[in-house]
């Protein structure tokens, strides 16, 4: 399950009521990045997909597609603001860590 930090919660949210149309949702996909392990990739959608898994948060739509939601286990969605790094971040716990080369999870 994905777990969102009320600081990542506030700053979608800021977001989501400064798009000039209101989205369908925010498309959150993990795609491997070779043995650099997974990136994590996120973007306003104007449509949902049938086969997404959606979690609702604070009016804002989560939208995930089934490959996606599998990595996304044991996983926290914070917003950081310090120093020279500002943006999302997702944490894996220690349990749900996998090598982005076909290695074994943890």
């Amino acid at each position: 399950m994905l777990t969102v930090t009320g600081r990542a919660c506030s700053k979608l949210r800021e977001l989501w009521e400064n798009q000039s149309q209101a989205p369908a949702g925010i498309r959150i996909q993990v795609v491997g990045a070779g043995c650099s392990g997974f990136q994590y990739r996120m973007r306003f959608e104007k449509e949902r997909n049938s086969d997404d898994e959606q979690m609702e948060l604070n009016g804002i739509c989560l939208m995930i597609d089934s490959s996606s939601w599998a990595h996304l286990n044991s996983t926290v969605l914070d917003y950081v603001e310090s120093g020279g790094a500002t943006g999302f971040r997702f944490i894996k716990s220690e349990q749900g860590k996998c090598s982005g080369c076909g290695g074994a999870c943890k």
